[in-house]
């Protein structure tokens, strides 16, 4: 491995005058963030700095390798059974693979792997499954392996060399550090990692590498969702983990490991499972369908909870309901003391309509919705809407959205709640019913990956130094 040490200044057409998004140290870290994209990003007049040249000959090697590390070469195994493309987006379509040589060789295969050399006269280079800003490639895989039959007799951390489609073995884990680390996946689960070469991305780009890193390990963390699926497994984001944990993990923080080379900055840490829970079926296929929505405005409330009766004899005569609403309908008027005044959920159940209070957290509320709407079942969207929902669809292609907040300079700002208006109403409604749908599936994923990140940190905290063998 090579690293060149050559910083060069950084040089932009109809560059700011003066250094721009220079902030004093006890900044706090959003400022820090918002000061980097704005010094950054690109403007209407002018490109973003640059270094404005590339030095050929320090130019960095875009394949790691770690010598003296044992290399286990990945069988080219036959490709499996072709998919369509929306069946890696389908929950349980795909029957799982076993933990084999084989399938992760192809998991590395469809994530990571190179995928063509291309010449022009003298020149060579390769393309890869993973997309890449300027095909510089600054993203680097790893993955903690249990014992597999042909790789290794023990449990061990692992960097994939893409150019040998190879993994380098650099530690064994202790039997007991493994059955600790492992107790709370479901069995047959590994996990799996990605760090960023800052400099790779640095050599061409200057400042703005640290974004074309961020955005290559999108890149990655999407490949190695879709190769997941192709074999039937699940990829769930583990987004607890501390970086220092990450880093220990893999071994990126051996900074006498890398000699002259490009140092390694941890990106993520994710468990590739084929034991994924799945949302609760609200059809028998498991799909979701919004039948129909009524708004009322400048109506009292009585009226609308009649007009409510009315639709639904009409429409869905011998259906049965189940009917949630805002938390504040079940309160009475802060303006009075009357206990017998009633509130808007007596005046429902008065006239025979059930109504139970919706969850109240709007981050639960949103994602409740989201959930389904990015999920298949069966080759057809899990959130199904009906054409007589018009303010439900005009809320979803942009009217139900964040007010812009008004401040000073170009940064834009918004909002922490959606705006108000006559879209918010009746998503407000969705939401309501979507957490006592969805919400417990929402509620218990977050727990289980809570769950799943908590022995990481501790062990890292507490036994990484209980591996055995030197890290290489």
């Amino acid at each position: 491995m090579f690293m060149a040490s050559h910083r060069f200044p950084l040089v932009s057409t109809s560059a700011p005058p003066h250094p721009a998004g220079l902030l004093d140290a006890d900044a706090f870290p959003e400022e820090v963030v918002v000061a980097y994209h704005e010094r950054t990003k690109h403007h209407f007049h002018r490109y973003a700095a640059s270094p404005g040249y590339m030095d050929w000959a320090t130019q960095p090697d875009p394949f790691r390798r770690y010598q003296g590390a044992d290399l286990v070469r990945l069988p080219l195994a036959k490709p499996g059974r072709p998919l369509p493309y929306w069946q890696l987006y389908a929950l349980g379509d795909v029957s799982s693979e076993p933990l084999t040589l084989e399938s992760i060789s192809l998991f590395f295969r469809y994530a990571l792997s190179l995928t063509a050399w291309k010449r022009f006269h003298d020149t060579t280079w390769s393309l890869r499954a993973n997309p890449s800003s300027g095909n510089l490639h600054p993203t680097e895989g790893y993955a903690v392996l249990p014992a597999i039959d042909r790789l290794g007799d023990a449990p061990a951390v692992y960097h994939y060399a893409p150019k040998e489609h190879a993994l380098e073995r650099r530690a064994i884990l202790d039997a007991k550090v493994w059955s600790e680390l492992c107790a709370p996946f479901p069995e047959g689960s590994f996990l799996v990692g990605l760090s960023s070469v800052h400099w790779r991305e640095a050599w061409k780009y200057g400042e703005r590498a640290f974004r074309y890193c961020q955005h290559d390990a999108g890149h990655a963390l999407a490949t190695l969702r879709i190769a997941a699926a192709a074999l039937g497994w699940g990829l769930v984001l583990l987004d607890g983990i501390s970086d220092r944990a990450i880093a220990g993990l893999f071994g990126l923080s051996r900074g006498d490991d890398y000699g002259t080379a490009e140092r390694e900055e941890p990106e993520l840490l994710a468990l590739v499972t084929p034991g994924l829970p799945s949302t609760s079926p609200v059809t028998p296929d498991g799909r979701w369908l919004i039948l129909d929505e009524l708004c009322g405005d400048d109506i009292g409330f009585s009226t609308f909870a009649d007009c409510v009766l009315e639709l639904c004899a009409e429409r869905f005569d011998g259906y049965k309901f189940e009917d949630y609403g805002d938390p504040a309908g079940a309160q009475r008027s802060a303006m009075t003391a009357d206990k017998a005044e009633k509130t808007c959920f007596d005046i429902l159940q008065g006239k025979g309509i059930g109504i139970q209070p919706g969850g109240q957290n709007l981050t639960i509320r949103l994602e409740s919705v989201r959930k389904p709407l990015n999920t298949l079942r069966g080759g057809k969207p899990q959130f199904q809407i009906s054409p007589r929902c018009e303010m439900l669809r005009k809320g979803f292609l942009g009217r139900y959205q964040y007010r812009r907040v008004k401040v000073s300079g170009s940064a834009e700002r918004y909002h922490d709640e959606p705006e108000k208006n006559e879209y918010s109403h009746p998503h407000d409604a969705l939401q309501y019913v979507a957490t006592r749908v969805f919400a417990d599936a929402v509620r218990g994923w977050e727990e289980q990956r809570k769950q799943w990140s908590r022995p990481i940190e501790e062990l890292y905290a507490a036994r990484m130094k209980e591996m055995r063998g030197n890290i290489v």
